[in-house]
């Protein structure tokens, strides 16, 4: 049963993190096609004429910076999952089930716990289970480096991820999560976890 619950939150993530890449999709497709042939079809409008010669410095485009690289270091999600759930749901209680997967780079950590958890336990949990998922990625391949008190570790500098704890018996009803939230690759410790529940 339990981990049919479990199974559920994970499908409701994933849905709420494809619907949201679709409605960008959308949004930028709409435009007026009516629009478009008359900028195609209008004649420039004439500019004032510069009074000094351009410096060669001044007509070169700009230095882009360049992306930092995402490490595509392959991980063992299988045996991940595995090691995650045995350390992270030992001597906790409160926790009734957790999950952790991936799909691209998009790592899914969701967690069930008891309905009568108090919210600075849930949050102090959270920040453990970034960790730990840090710690765990390092051991299993050293090019992701390890969490430290300003890092949750080489792992999400590569990967996003997408985070879920609800209460037990409340799975299907995201109001009542105490965190429903998303912490982009490369954000770190900079993104303030917070309790989403609506009361």
């Amino acid at each position: 049963m339990k981990k049919l619950w479990t199974i559920l939150l994970a499908g409701v993530l994933v849905c709420m993190v494809a619907a949201c890449g679709a409605g960008e999709t959308a949004g930028e497709s709409a435009e007026d096609p009516a629009q478009e042939s008359a900028a195609a079809t209008a004649e420039p409008t004439p500019t004032a004429e510069p009074t000094a010669e351009p410096t060669p410095e001044a007509t070169e485009a700009p230095e882009e910076t360049p992306a930092p690289e995402q490490n595509t270091a392959l991980l063992d999600w299988d045996a991940l999952a595995e090691d995650f759930k045995a350390d992270t749901a030992v001597n906790q209680d409160f926790v009734r089930d957790v999950y952790v997967g991936c799909d691209g780079d998009m790592i899914r950590l969701t967690a069930v716990v008891d309905p009568s958890t108090a919210d600075d336990v849930v949050l102090d949990y959270v920040d453990t289970m970034l960790r730990r998922l840090g710690t765990l990625a390092h051991q299993q391949n050293d090019s992701f480096t390890m969490p430290d008190k300003n890092s949750y570790g080489g792992l999400f500098d590569s990967y996003s991820v997408m985070i879920g704890v609800a209460p037990l018996g409340s799975e299907s009803n995201q109001d009542e999560w105490y965190i429903f939230d998303s912490i982009g690759r490369l954000v770190q410790t900079n993104h303030e976890l917070k309790i989403t529940r609506k009361d």
